[in-house]
């Protein structure tokens, strides 16, 4: 399991502690590895460990994180940090402009899926249309490796989205669930303010939208 102070380190403990405490070490029985977490992270909004002991953190971010900006205000950031604590990439998703991580999943083939919630800029064409702001939920998948596999967002029509929680299926296949007080993937509105549940196969294709 991990825990995560707020800003602060992100620490790996066993369930289980299957060897001694070391002595002189600072970290509680236990602890396998406490990290500081890099300068941009503003806030940790989910961790999950992978089935080979590796660690993913979920957080929040703005300004630089290493050498990469932050798009907007505030932008959603993926750490994975090998089971020995060594931070092996951070990656800053891209396209989105005010956002916010949610959750995370990760799959037995150490794929990972992150929800989060991206609200855009209002916004006028050269000819003078404008574009309102919009809130909608987002899912992004990395293969084990970091590479992304898809993106794509769950947008309202008539109202906002946000995300609640991703989950793998045995498939592969990956469902997002949330809020809206619109109609996601062409629902029927069932009240002012509604859940939905949207699946997606492995290379990102929508497979079904339910709203309630």
């Amino acid at each position: 399991t991990t825990t995560t102070p707020p800003g602060e380190q992100l620490m790996k403990l066993q369930t289980t502690p299957t060897a001694p405490q070391q002595t002189g070490s600072t970290l509680p029985v236990g602890g396998v590895f406490a990290k500081n977490l890099p300068t941009g992270v503003t806030s940790v909004q989910a961790s999950a460990t992978a089935p080979d002991g590796s660690v993913y953190v979920l957080a929040d971010a703005s300004g630089t994180i290493g050498s990469t900006p932050v798009p907007g205000t505030q932008g959603v950031a993926l750490l994975k940090y090998d089971p020995a604590g060594k931070l092996l990439y951070t990656k800053v998703l891209p396209g989105e402009q005010n956002a916010t991580g949610f959750s995370l999943a990760v799959n037995t083939d150490g794929s990972v899926a992150i929800a989060g919630t991206n609200t855009t800029d209002p916004s006028v064409s050269i000819s003078g249309i404008p574009t309102p702001s919009t809130t909608s939920a987002f899912v992004q998948v990395y293969d084990s490796t970091g590479v992304p596999t898809f993106s794509q967002t769950a947008p309202a029509l008539g109202g906002a989205s946000a995300a609640s929680g991703v989950a793998f299926g045995a498939d592969g296949s990956i469902y997002l669930s949330g809020a809206t007080t619109g109609s996601v993937g062409n629902q029927i509105e069932q009240g002012s303010a509604d859940e939905f549940i949207q699946g997606f196969d492995k290379t990102g294709k929508a497979t079904f939208t339910t709203q309630y």
